[in-house]
């Protein structure tokens, strides 16, 4: 489906291992946000997630397990945005669309949460 009036959606698509993040992953979501940081007409990004289980459970840490914690430190070494491209953005807010099952209003107090802490680490930035 295409849209007319929204650009900037991205998707996390790892339901199977709760949309947890590893290096590849982390790497594709910085270029995402690069995309989006360099695009003067886009205003807001919407990140969503695949599944109905959980919105994003961190870092994979069965993948880190797997390959070592020099390998994820290596994958993460060059992205400009950080761990999930989104970490070292001080000035790059998104609207995160929840859209997992359960109580609303426990989905507000998480978006919100996650705004306070960008903006005062905006704040910081700015200082």
């Amino acid at each position: 489906m295409g849209f007319q009036f929204i650009r900037w959606i991205v998707t996390i698509n790892r339901p199977e291992v709760l949309n947890s993040l590893h290096p590849p992953a982390c790497r594709e979501l910085d270029e995402a946000f690069n995309e989006f940081s360099a695009d003067p007409e886009a205003w807001v990004g919407i990140l969503t997630a695949a599944g109905n289980k959980a919105f994003c459970a961190g870092n994979d840490l069965k993948w880190q397990a797997e390959h070592g914690g020099e390998a994820v430190r290596e994958g993460l070494k060059n992205l400009k945005g950080g761990f999930g491209g989104i970490t070292a953005r001080f000035s790059l807010l998104l609207l995160m669309a929840l859209h997992l099952a359960g109580d609303l209003s426990l989905h507000l107090h998480v978006t919100l949460f996650w705004l306070q802490i960008v903006l005062f680490l905006d704040c910081l930035n700015h200082a």
